[in-house]
């Protein structure tokens, strides 16, 4: 994948509304997890260049995992 993790992240922040404390690396450095809004989720799907994955479905949120 052409993107960094720090470039990643940053998309994430100002596109996606997701604060930056929130966003949680693996250890390995391959995988981002964090809560999306979620009328978020398609536009994270369009604007991610990266596998999408929902772990867990909540009222107002998504526990979503960016692997990249």
């Amino acid at each position: 994948m052409a993107q960094s993790i720090d470039d990643l992240q940053s998309m994430i922040v100002n596109e996606l509304r997701v604060l930056e404390d929130d966003i949680h690396v693996t250890s390995d450095g391959d995988t981002l997890t964090f809560y999306l809004p979620s009328e978020d989720l398609d536009k994270a799907r369009d604007e991610l260049d990266s596998d999408l994955e929902v772990l867990e479905e909540h009222e107002y949120e998504y526990l979503v995992k960016v692997t990249l």
